[in-house]
């Protein structure tokens, strides 16, 4: 089945699987689901888990397709640094000072990251590939809505100097990335706590320092055979055994890394944390 065939799940027609109302979608006879949360035996390449719905058990009330619209053209790096260019030259300091200071992390990590504002209300950050180029942009709403800009490629969001730093933190996310590095890391953020490993992984390669990847500490999320299961952590650990290098696993006191900075986290006490958990792939 292609992926445009899919019909994306909604509020009043919420996911069989995991229970949500967005991200997920269902075939529209019923018969099956990708569902972006609850993993299965079959991962399908949009990153989601394809699960087979005996007796037709999707939702009776099947939403309207969305009305066909031609892709957005990717832009090339140059075409999305041209982008970020003209982003970078209306956003003013003052402005990004005001955004650092509303997101409890320092001024300079978002100007490392090269934040900038993409419309009133909507900040832009951007996606980069292993080599450092520009390949999308991830957009954060002060709601805290999260999408990107039609066209991206999903890449990751650091620092050019983040190699400098003799401990890399993987986060989830551009405003734990900017926490950790408001921390003091080398930190490198995925867009969700799925996806992207292989970029994380040659982005590594030549790096000799530490890894420590920060997974959220979700709420549980329920199958429906009745256990549980934890997004974040079990990300966090797909992405460990991709790596194939020594990875700490890290839980931070709290929801998650940028909640433990406003609670008053030192580097110090996140040194601790790590030092106490366990190497992964330690041969």
């Amino acid at each position: 089945m292609s992926r445009s065939s899919w019909v994306t799940v909604t509020a009043k027609a919420r996911c069989p699987i995991c229970g949500e109302p967005d991200w997920c979608g269902f075939a529209p006879d019923g018969t099956a689901v990708c569902c972006m949360r609850t993993p299965s035996d079959r991962e399908m390449k949009n990153g989601g888990w394809f699960h087979w719905m005996p007796g037709k058990q999707a939702p009776k009330v099947l939403p309207k397709p969305p009305a066909r619209r031609k892709e957005a053209p990717t832009l090339s790096a140059d075409g999305w640094r041209a982008l970020f260019a003209r982003l970078w030259q209306g956003t003013g300091h003052g402005a990004l000072a005001g955004y650092a200071a509303e997101l409890g992390v320092s001024h300079s990590a978002l100007i490392g990251l090269e934040a900038a504002l993409y419309s009133p209300g909507v900040w832009a950050f951007p996606m980069r590939d292993a080599t450092g180029d520009i390949v999308g942009a991830r957009l954060r709403a002060n709601n805290g809505r999260k999408w990107a800009v039609d066209g991206s490629h999903a890449g990751l969001i650091y620092s050019e100097q983040w190699a400098e730093s003799p401990v890399a933190m993987v986060c989830e996310g551009p405003t734990d990335t900017a926490a950790a590095m408001t921390l003091g890391f080398g930190a490198i953020g995925r867009p969700s706590c799925r996806g992207q490993e292989d970029i994380v992984r040659d982005l590594l390669a030549k790096y000799r320092g530490a890894v420590v990847v920060m997974c959220d500490r979700d709420t549980p999320k329920k199958r429906p055979d009745g256990s549980f299961w934890f997004p974040g952590q079990e990300g966090a650990a797909h992405l460990a055994d991709t790596l194939k290098r020594p990875v700490r696993i890290v839980s931070p006191v709290g929801k998650d890394i940028r909640a433990w900075l406003l609670a008053g986290a030192t580097r110090s006490a996140v040194d601790s944390l790590i030092s106490c958990a366990k190497w992964r792939n330690v041969r």
